[in-house]
């Protein structure tokens, strides 16, 4: 389950975070999230890379499979489940594309409480890195062309664990 109270794990930053929305609250809406969901389609060279993408997780264990609706209603119960939309953008400093699931127009991290969030490091640390490079670099009598970017942590949000106990979950 990727949704409702997550126990404390014990692994990541400390944080309280409460779910503006319930479990039930988002069961009620996902008849025309999904109405609406399958209304939208990307543009066709973007579905593809949203495929290849999606399908290398796949092949790396990292999605589970391919579901119709109906396969997730027999598994999961009608309304018991809710998709998450998967889009595509380009990441000019990496030259490819990245694929992110929609949690928040999906409304899924709304309904997150949670103890702890990912710990990564401020935006002031590279800044601060390059800036005594740079000084040291100048100190040397070099150059200090300094090229900055960053890059998300690999599969950041799979980091996550999630809830284990389903029957703590209720629909």
């Amino acid at each position: 389950a990727i949704v409702g109270e997550l126990p404390h794990f014990g692994v990541f930053r400390q944080a309280d975070i409460q779910a503006q929305l319930s479990v039930d609250e988002l069961a009620d809406t996902g008849d025309q999230w999904h109405t609406d969901l399958e209304s939208t389609r990307p543009p066709v060279d973007i579905a593809k890379v949203i495929w290849e993408k999606s399908q290398a997780e796949l092949e790396a264990g990292v999605l589970e499979g391919w579901f119709t609706s109906d396969d997730l209603d027999k598994r999961f119960g009608k309304g018991k489940w809710r998709a998450m939309r998967r889009f595509a953008i380009w990441q000019e400093v990496a030259k490819k594309h990245r694929s992110i699931d929609d949690a928040l127009r999906s409304c899924h991290n709304a309904t997150l409480g949670a103890f702890e969030r990912i710990h990564t490091s401020s935006t002031e640390a590279p800044i601060s890195i390059a800036a005594t490079m740079a000084k040291l670099l100048k100190a040397a009598g070099r150059p200090a062309d300094i090229l900055g970017s960053t890059d998300d942590l690999e599969a950041a949000y799979r980091q996550i664990p999630v809830l284990q106990d389903l029957s703590l979950i209720h629909i």
